[in-house]
C-alpha cells in the first residue's frame, strides 16, 4: 500500500486540473488543460458571453479537456498506482438525454471520450456557469412563489439569486423546451465527472444540492414546491424529481470503482475506488483542513468566506452546507458560506483602469493609509457592484459607487486610492458577515444552552437587525486561513489580519500537509507603514510562531477537524 497513489481532479472555469498524491499527502507532479489555448472552441476564461449577462459554457469542451489530461498523466506518471480517484468542480449543471447511458456502457477503451460521446449523449451543450446572472425574472419569481426571501431561505436554505441553480434550469424550461422534454437527468458538473470516470449515472450528493435552492434539508429530500415552480406544473414537477435523481447523504461513500474504459485504456486499477466529487468551494475548504473554529477566506472569480458550523440556522446572507466529509454516526455539521460574486472582476477593472499591474495594484494598497486618508473624519468608501449574489432586492444596484468626506462622488481626488478603497469595501463585508453569524448559535456545541451577551451602548454595527461591537475580540477568529491568488499579495493578506483582528495563515506552497504559515510580519503594524494612520482594529495579533502549526489535513479528511 505504501506505492499507492491517489489522483485528484478539478474542473475549473477556465483549467481542467489534476493533481497525484502517495499515501503521505506528498504531491507527486499536476497537470492541467486550459481550455483558450488549447482546445479550439473559442472561449475566454472557458466561457461563452452573449448579451444579458448571460455566460455560458460548452460541456463536450469538458469531455475533450479530459482525453487531454489523462493522455498528458499517462506520459508522465505510473497510473497503475491510482487506488482512489475524487475531485471538485464548478458550480454548472449538465443535462443528459437517455441515450447517455448507452454511450457510457458502449466505450471503448481503444478510442477517446470526445470520439465517442456525440451530441446526441447531452440535450443541453452549453450550459449557464455561476457568471451567469441572466435569470434576474425567473430570481423574482422563484423567490415570490416560496414566500419571500425569508420563507424561502427556511425551506431551501438559501435566498434566491441570478446564479442559482433553480433558477437557471426554469430558464432552461421557459427558453428551451426542447432540451428540456429530452433530457432524462440533470446533475452538477462535479457529479458528470464521476459519472464518466465509473461508466453510469452517478448521484449528486447532499453537500453539492443544498446550494441549488431545490433541497430541504429539514427533509432531507427535494422541495416538491420549489420544483413545481420551477418546472412549471406539479406533473412536470414530479418529472424534474426523476430527471434530478436520488441524492447520496453520505459524501464520503465510494460511488463504485473505476470504469473498465479508463482501466484498459490508460491502465488504472480495475479496482480504483472513485469518492463522490463536491463543489469547488468546499473542496478549497477541505483543502487546508481547518480546525472546528477557523474560518477559510478563499480569493478567486467569487471571493468565498467559509466558517465550520455546528447548528442549521438558515440565513438569507449566508448558505449553510452539510460537511462533506463526516461520518453519518457522528453529531452533523455544517459550512457557512458567504460569497461576493463582484470581487475578482472588480478588482481587475481597478487594476486596469489605475495601475496596469497587479505589482502596482499591491504596492498602491501598501502606501496609502487605512480609509484612503490619514485623517479619522474623511475617510473614503468604495463599492464596485458588477454583479450581485444577494437576496433579489439588491440585485439591480448595479453601479460604482464612491463616498469621499460623506459624500457620493464619481471619483477621488486621490486616484491612487481605489486600489484600497475597493479592498477594504470588500473585507470590510466579509467581516461584517462574519460577526454577524458569530453572534447567532451556528457554533455552539450540540446539546449547549446557548446565550448571547448583550452588546454595548456604543460602538454597535448594524447588519440586518443584528447589533455587535467591531472590537469585540470574542466576535474575531483567532485565526483565519487565506487562499487563492490575492493571498500572495502582502499587502492584502496584511489588511485581512487588520479587518478580521486576527493572526492570518498562508499555506506555503509545499508537499507537506501541515504547510499553513503565519502571515508576514507586516501584520504587526498598519499596512501603509509605522508612520500612516492607525488600522481599523486597535490591536491586530500578530502571527503566531511555527510552534502551533496547522492540524493535519489527514486527520481532517478522516472528521476530526
Amino acid at each position: 500500500m505504501s506505492s499507492a497513489h491517489f489522483l485528484g481532479l478539478e474542473l475549473a472555469p477556465d483549467q481542467f486540473r489534476a493533481a497525484i498524491i502517495d499515501t503521505n499527502l506528498t504531491v507527486l507532479g499536476y497537470e492541467a488543460v486550459d481550455f483558450d489555448s488549447e482546445l479550439q472552441y473559442g472561449t475566454r476564461g472557458g466561457l461563452f458571453s452573449t448579451p444579458g449577462d448571460a455566460f455560458t459554457t460548452p460541456v463536450d469542451m469538458w469531455v475533450k479537456a479530459l482525453d487531454v489530461l489523462f493522455q498528458k498523466l499517462g506520459e508522465r506518471f505510473d497510473l497503475t498506482k491510482i487506488k482512489g480517484i475524487g475531485g471538485s468542480a464548478q458550480s454548472a449543471t449538465v443535462w443528459l438525454t437517455a441515450e447517455s447511458t448507452k454511450m457510457l456502457a458502449g466505450l471503448s477503451p481503444k478510442l477517446p471520450l470526445a470520439e465517442q460521446i456525440t451530441p446526441a449523449f447531452f440535450s443541453l451543450i452549453h450550459t449557464p456557469v455561476s457568471q451567469d446572472t441572466s435569470t434576474l425574472q425567473q430570481t423574482m419569481v422563484l423567490e415570490a412563489a416560496l414566500g419571500g426571501p425569508d420563507a424561502m431561505v427556511a425551506r431551501v436554505g438559501t435566498a434566491s439569486h441570478p446564479s442559482l441553480t433553480a433558477v437557471q434550469c426554469m430558464k432552461i424550461r421557459e427558453g428551451n423546451p426542447d432540451a428540456w422534454g429530452k433530457t432524462a437527468r440533470v446533475m452538477m458538473a462535479s457529479t458528470f465527472l464521476s459519472t464518466l470516470l465509473v461508466g453510469k449515472w452517478s448521484p449528486m450528493t447532499e453537500s453539492e444540492v443544498v446550494g441549488t435552492g431545490m433541497w430541504n434539508v429539514m427533509t432531507a429530500s427535494w422541495d416538491a414546491g420549489a420544483l413545481e415552480v420551477v418546472a412549471g406544473s406539479p406533473d412536470q414537477g414530479k418529472k424534474f424529481t426523476d430527471m434530478l435523481g436520488n441524492v447520496e447523504t453520505f459524501s464520503g461513500k465510494a460511488i463504485g470503482n473505476v470504469s473498465s474504459y479508463f482501466a484498459e485504456r490508460y491502465g488504472i486499477d480495475k479496482g480504483a475506488l472513485v469518492v463522490p466529487f463536491t463543489s469547488d468551494r468546499l473542496a478549497s475548504y477541505l483543502s487546508v483542513a481547518p480546525a472546528h473554529n477557523e474560518p477559510v477566506l478563499s480569493f478567486g472569480t467569487q471571493d468565498t468566506l467559509m466558517v465550520p458550523a455546528t447548528q442549521y440556522i438558515p440565513d438569507k446572507a449566508y448558505t449553510l452546507y452539510p460537511h462533506p466529509a463526516q461520518d453519518p454516526s457522528e453529531p452533523r455539521r455544517y459550512i457557512a458560506v458567504v460569497t461576493n460574486r463582484n470581487a475578482e472582476a472588480a478588482r481587475t477593472m481597478v487594476r486596469d483602469m489605475y495601475t496596469k499591474s497587479w505589482s502596482a495594484f499591491d504596492r498602491l494598497i501598501s502606501v496609502i493609509p487605512p480609509g484612503g486618508s490619514i485623517g479619522l473624519d474623511d475617510k473614503l468608501f468604495s463599492f464596485w457592484v458588477l454583479h450581485n449574489e444577494s437576496p433579489t432586492s439588491w440585485n439591480m444596484q448595479k453601479g460604482v459607487y464612491r463616498v469621499e468626506v460623506g459624500q457620493k462622488v464619481n471619483e477621488f481626488r486621490d486616484l491612487r486610492a481605489n486600489p484600497r478603497c475597493l479592498l477594504e469595501s470588500q473585507l470590510l463585508a466579509l467581516r461584517v458577515q462574519y460577526t454577524r453569524m458569530m453572534e447567532l448559535p451556528l457554533f455552539a456545541k450540540h446539546n449547549q444552552t446557548y446565550y448571547r451577551r448583550p452588546p454595548p451602548i456604543s460602538l454597535l454595527a448594524y447588519h440586518g437587525g443584528v447589533a455587535f461591537n467591531p472590537y469585540d475580540k470574542d466576535l474575531c477568529p483567532q485565526r483565519l486561513i487565506t487562499i487563492g491568488t490575492s493571498a500572495n499579495f502582502p499587502s492584502i493578506v496584511a489588511m485581512i489580519g487588520d479587518i478580521f483582528n486576527s493572526k492570518v495563515y498562508v499555506p506555503t506552497g509545499t508537499s507537506n500537509p501541515n504547510a499553513l504559515s503565519p502571515a508576514p510580519g507586516k501584520l504587526e503594524q498598519s499596512p501603509g507603514g509605522p508612520n500612516s494612520a492607525a488600522p481599523l482594529t486597535p490591536t491586530p495579533f500578530p502571527p503566531s510562531s511555527a510552534s502551533n502549526p496547522a492540524p493535519s489535513r489527514l486527520n481532517a479528511a478522516l472528521g476530526s477537524a
